[in-house]
Parts: C-alpha cells; sequence; structure tokens
C-alpha cells in the first residue's frame, strides 16, 4: 500500500473547507485533480469516542454514593470526587471506564466504574459546494448526509444530487472518500443511503455538468 502523507489530507481538507464558504462558480468535483491515496471505505461504525462537551454519568460499581454526571472538559478531562482529573475524550466508553477505574484503585478496594454517554456534544461538519449556505455546521445528536444538505439550505440550482462526495478520516487516520446518490435518497427515502455523518465529515454538492440535477 503507499506511503500517504499527512500534507495532502490536511490540504484537501482545508481546501474544501474553504470551498465551503466561496462563491458557487466550482468544478462539478474539486477531488477529481487532488493527488490523495484514500483508504478503502468501510461502512462499520466505530465505537463512539468521548468528546468535549460531552455528558457522561459515572457510577463506581463498589461505591454508587459516588457517582456523578460529569461533563468533558475543554482539555479532555473530567473531574470526580477523591481522584485526580481523568483524561477521556478520544477515547472509547470502555477506555474511558478502565483509566477512571485505574484512578479509583488509591481509594476504592474494588475500582471498576461504568460510564454511560447522556448528552452528546454538537456534532461538527463541513458542507460546500451548490448549497445555498455552504460552511461549518453544528448538529445535535445524529444527523444524515440529506439532513446536512437540508440545514445548509438545501440543493443549489444545479446540483448533482447523485454524485454528492463525503470524506472522512477511519479510525487510523487515514483519509476515505465515497460518492452518495442523493438523488435516490429523495426518490425513495426507505431504501435510499443518505449515510450517517461522524464528527467533522466534509460533505461537498458538486454542480451538474449539463445544468441539471
Amino acid at each position: 500500500m503507499p506511503h500517504r502523507s499527512a500534507a495532502p489530507g490536511v490540504a484537501l481538507l482545508s481546501a474544501l473547507v474553504l470551498s465551503a464558504c466561496a462563491s458557487r462558480t466550482i468544478m462539478p468535483d474539486p477531488l477529481a485533480d487532488v493527488r490523495v491515496a484514500y483508504a478503502d471505505w468501510n461502512a462499520d461504525e466505530p465505537p463512539y469516542r468521548l468528546y468535549p462537551g460531552d455528558e457522561i454519568r459515572i457510577t463506581p460499581v463498589s461505591a454508587p454514593e459516588l457517582s456523578r454526571t460529569a461533563q468533558v472538559l475543554p482539555d479532555g478531562r473530567i473531574t470526580l470526587p477523591l481522584i485526580p482529573p481523568v483524561m477521556v475524550a478520544d477515547r472509547t466508553v470502555e477506555d474511558a471506564a478502565a483509566a477512571v477505574g485505574l484512578a479509583y484503585r488509591s481509594v476504592l478496594r474494588r475500582s471498576d466504574v461504568t460510564i454511560e454517554v447522556t448528552r452528546t456534544a454538537p456534532i461538527r461538519v463541513f458542507v460546500g459546494g451548490d448549497v445555498l449556505h455552504p460552511g461549518a455546521l453544528e448538529m445535535p445528536g445524529d444527523v444524515d448526509a440529506l439532513q446536512a444538505v437540508v440545514m445548509a439550505g438545501g440543493f443549489g440550482a444545479d446540483a448533482a444530487r447523485d454524485r454528492v462526495i463525503l470524506v472522512r478520516r477511519d479510525p487510523t487516520g487515514a483519509l476515505v472518500r465515497r460518492v452518495i446518490d442523493l438523488a435516490a435518497t429523495l426518490r425513495r427515502p426507505r431504501s435510499g443511503d443518505a449515510t450517517p455523518l461522524r464528527r467533522f465529515d466534509v460533505l461537498y454538492v458538486p454542480r451538474s455538468l449539463d445544468g441539471r440535477p
């Protein structure tokens, strides 16, 4: 597999975000001439990783009286009774519970804890291309590609709705890319592929070459 440099990926994401704030005079596919080695798309959803602003419920198994609801702070840590702040951001719920349990070992004989996510921070995605209001969007909860386009004001008159481009990073940090047919989703909502979005996804709506959606 070819070596993937971080610089092209960063440049690509920057270009797409900038294009989201530019005029609608754009090429049909801005990724066509960008030399980036994309990894294979994997439809499997990876475990959720905690993010600053998330709210979680922590319950020590042997000391339920110490149970607390805590918010993940901007530095990625949570504060709990009797122990120093614990880093939980960018960790799965299971890994975060293990980290908190390790911190409680000095004060509890049985230090196992359970963690439940009670509220997630808004998901920021970038929507660009032929939409009415391109830019960065803050989205509460689970949002799919079609909902993101609607929140960006909807498709422009010349949008290629069957060739919407989604770029994201997979759990290894590699860039992955797929093309989504939102025209089919609009025609058949139950059987279409609207594709759930993840934090920091880039969604790009190209313009149709012949001016038709």
